[in-house]
């Protein structure tokens, strides 16, 4: 400004000719140049005090303050992380206040009503468990109800028809129904008063044992029931125990339920016995003996030929002589019986009326000649062999092997 200030007074001297005197009239400045390099020089180092924190500075430098503004922001960050978190939790926290009330009511409903329900259903299924022994009863009361028209054929006959009985037992699968429980359902290392190897099977065959001991009456298969469910709720010592303390991962105790009042393991089974041995123990010859007996007794209206081919087969003389004999007698006064057989007791014991001899020659040319007649008819006149001499060749040996076991036998007289 001051040099611009002399610069118009110089002008101004020259218009007036005063030029020469310019000295006098301008304006002196003193040599400030220096003053504001120091001034500056001050300026630029408390900028530099500022921006990296010199020694003795009791400014924080803008370095650290830029740092402690990044940690602030970080820190004012962080909670508004944790006052979201907080936000949520404070309604996740509602909704389960709300939800643990919703449920404490239904609870309180539960150990009202519901309870009253629950205990008296549970009656009713004890009451639905027990119906299917009387179910049981009436299936077996009705196959004997079946099987009255032959039994009284059968009693009506001879001794050998009354011999054959017809029997109906309710029975159940023990063994499998236990296997069941131990391989499914019980975790036999925790708590429980079954965890011994034959605990289970043992109790479960007692319960049977009562159940049929008692008849199947209705009041006390419930005690015996009952008894065996409230040894589930007790342990080896006595304490008490939920049946779900004993139970396997992922089982509940409804599928303990469903094991225990199960029906699957009942059922009734018929079978015949003659002469008080059930049918499946009898040898395949008795069976056969007691297949023609059920089948000639309850044919007896029946008029057309019988053909029955050696029915002996696989049985001893006695049984023959015993059982057969007396029947092929009897049937053969109503029917015609065409019998193919090996056995001498059967042709002349049950006094056949006609004997057909089959001779076979195995010869080049194979052939077979046939000799009928009655048993009465011995020596023919032509010398030949007549029916009797062809029946004890062929049924008992021979003659001579016929006498021989008469003496061997030396039988006193009858």
């Amino acid at each position: 400004d001051v040099a611009a200030y002399n610069e118009e007074i110089r002008n101004r001297l020259q218009r007036v000719g005063l030029d020469g005197q310019a000295d006098s009239f301008l304006v002196g400045v003193p040599d400030v140049k220096n003053i504001l390099a120091a001034r500056r020089e001050s300026i630029l180092g408390e900028i530099r005090n500022f921006e990296t924190g010199g020694q003795g500075s009791t400014v924080p430098s803008l370095s650290e303050l830029d740092r402690q503004t990044t940690a602030i922001k970080g820190r004012l960050q962080l909670s508004e992380t944790k006052r979201k978190a907080f936000e949520k939790y404070q309604t996740e926290r509602q909704a389960l206040v709300g939800a643990i009330h919703a449920l404490r009511e239904e609870i309180a409903e539960i150990q009202g009503s519901v309870k009253e329900s629950l205990a008296a259903n549970v009656k009713e299924r004890l009451e639905r468990y027990l119906d299917i022994f009387d179910v049981l009863q009436e299936e077996r009361r009705t196959l004997e109800d079946l099987y009255d028209p032959l039994r009284e054929v059968l009693q009506s006959g001879g001794d050998v028809g009354r011999k054959l009985t017809f029997w109906s037992k309710i029975n159940a699968e023990l063994n499998a129904h236990t296997q069941r429980c131990l391989t499914e359902l019980l975790d036999r290392t925790r708590r429980g008063r079954y965890r011994e190897e034959n605990a289970l099977g043992l109790a479960v065959g007692e319960l049977w044992r009562r159940i049929e001991e008692s008849e199947f009456q209705r009041e006390a298969i419930r005690t015996a029931v009952s008894e065996f469910y409230e040894s589930f709720l007790s342990d080896a010592d006595g304490s008490e125990v939920r049946v779900a303390d004993q139970l396997r991962v992922r089982k509940a105790e409804r599928d303990f339920d469903d094991w225990f009042f199960s029906t699957d393991l009942y059922s009734v089974s018929y079978s015949i016995k003659f002469d008080n041995k059930d049918l499946l123990l009898l040898s395949p010859g008795q069976k056969g003996i007691v297949l023609l007996l059920l089948y000639l007794e309850i044919e007896q209206e029946d008029r057309r030929p019988l053909i029955i081919d050696q029915p002996e087969e696989n049985l001893d003389n006695v049984s023959i002589y015993d059982n057969l004999v007396e029947y092929f007698r009897k049937c053969k006064k109503n029917r015609q019986i065409i019998m193919i057989t090996h056995n001498p007791n059967l042709v002349v014991n049950a006094d056949a009326e006609q004997v057909i001899v089959a001779d076979f020659d195995g010869a080049r040319t194979p052939k077979i000649a046939y000799h009928s007649g009655a048993l009465e008819n011995t020596v023919l006149p032509d010398g030949s062999r007549g029916i009797r001499e062809h029946v004890c060749r062929i049924l008992e040996g021979g003659a001579e092997a016929f006498r021989r076991r008469e003496k061997k036998y030396w039988l006193p007289p009858a």
